[in-house]
């Protein structure tokens, strides 16, 4: 992790004051951000601060893209989304048996399925557990993103790629895998691919595109975030320098 802790998100209540359930970030002497109800904020805020302030290994930099893509696949403002990032870094929380709440403190769906117990840690008080190998290493990224591979498959969505010279442009764009259109501002491509899509489709665009709004913009990480989310597709576009 270069400089810092692992970047581990915790997820719970009476964060800074919140009524409502919301996620932080633990070592906060590594990193620096607020807490949200949005934790798509937060894992933006990690995966830069692992680059740019943390100097980590470009191999543990790229980890941000299944661990964004893990987060975006489970159900939003839930405390499995954490779960999810975390185990990409190696890192075993259990945030998922904790009750989301709304800003009035009210329950926000049913409640979750408890273990043998309800901190939301379930190996230790700080969501900062190093993996089996005792060495703070990040664990393998997993495969492919959880959000079911019939789904996948049934929805057909286009992945996108990233890279120069697309229909002449000297800066790096994004576009949809053999389809004419190309746009520096990628969101403009995840909106057309998801206005097409309908009903249980869609939304396995959107959560796509949440993977691909938590990665630094305009870079192919964004791209490889999208395909393994919403097209189950591990793409290697973070590769390639972005240029303005």
């Amino acid at each position: 992790f270069g400089s810092c802790k692992p970047p581990t998100i915790r997820f719970g209540l009476n964060i800074d004051g919140r009524k409502e359930t919301a996620f932080e970030v633990v070592n906060k002497d590594s990193f620096s951000q607020s807490s949200a109800q949005n934790g798509n904020i937060i894992v933006r805020a990690l995966c830069d601060q692992l680059r740019d302030r943390c100097k980590a290994p470009k191999a543990t930099q790229d980890l941000c893209i299944p661990a964004a893509a893990a987060f975006a696949a489970q159900p939003d403002k839930t405390g499995a989304q954490a779960d999810a990032f975390n185990k990409v870094f190696g890192i075993t929380t259990n945030f998922k048996e904790i009750q989301p709440r709304d800003n009035q403190g009210n329950p926000i769906g049913a409640p979750p399925a408890q273990g043998n117990n309800n901190n939301g840690n379930q190996q230790n008080n700080n969501g900062n557990q190093q993996n089996n190998n005792g060495n703070n290493q990040p664990a393998a990224p997993p495969a492919a993103a959880a959000n079911g591979d019939a789904l996948i498959a049934q929805c057909k969505l286009p992945a996108i790629e990233f890279g120069a010279g697309f229909q002449g442009r000297r800066e790096t764009s994004f576009q949809i895998i053999g389809v004419p259109g190309t746009a520096q501002n990628g969101a403009i491509i995840i909106e057309r691919i998801c206005n097409q899509a309908q009903g249980e489709c869609k939304t396995l665009c959107l959560k796509g595109a949440d993977a691909f709004k938590a990665l630094p913009p305009k870079t192919g990480a964004q791209a490889d975030a999208f395909n393994l989310v919403a097209a189950g597709k591990k793409t290697n576009f973070a590769a390639i320098a972005p240029i303005a």
